[in-house]
């Protein structure tokens, strides 16, 4: 396998140019998987630059002595003849989202543990149809039914006068 230096060298007019400014300086050049795509594997980066095919990935990069996540896209740009001439690449921050995500999830978590820990039955109810949402396990066993079978019913198939209690909850 070719060294990835040589094929980005060929996508990137001027990085060997870059290049040799960089060791003439006395510094080691980063190599090209960690300039592109640090958290990626850089024989995979070869193989998506040759099929000229579009990289998206998350990385997490250290910025200012805080740890940031970056959705990151990466894809050649092509001639007129479909040849590629240079590598475009786009990150955007997206920490926030990422911590966003994390907290619903934990948030989530808790909410389903309580749930099923009660020992109170609880039905979760969809208002206008009065279908069961949700059930926890005390409310499967006061029911009697399964919680599939539960959860395939109406409030109202359980009561004489189910319509009555729909229109009070609404």
């Amino acid at each position: 396998m070719a060294d990835a230096s040589q094929n980005f060298s060929k996508l990137v007019p001027g990085f060997d140019f870059l290049q040799g400014l960089v060791k003439n300086a006395g510094s080691a050049l980063p190599s090209v998987g960690q300039w592109i795509a640090p958290t990626l594997n850089p024989e995979e980066l070869e193989k998506r630059i040759e099929e000229l095919r579009t990289l998206e990935f998350e990385e997490l990069v250290e910025v200012a002595g805080e740890k940031r996540v970056y959705l990151s896209q990466k894809f050649p740009l092509l001639d007129s003849r479909g040849r590629a001439y240079a590598l475009c690449g786009v990150s955007t921050d997206i920490t926030e989202r990422k911590r966003a995500e994390d907290a619903l999830a934990d948030s989530q978590q808790r909410y389903r543990q309580l749930f099923e820990a009660e020992s109170d039955a609880i039905l979760l109810i969809e208002n206008e149809s009065g279908r069961i949402l949700e059930a926890n396990p005390a409310a499967t066993k006061l029911i009697g039914l399964s919680r599939e079978a539960v959860l395939n019913a109406r409030l109202t198939d359980w009561l004489e006068d189910g319509r009555a209690l729909l229109q009070a909850m609404r």
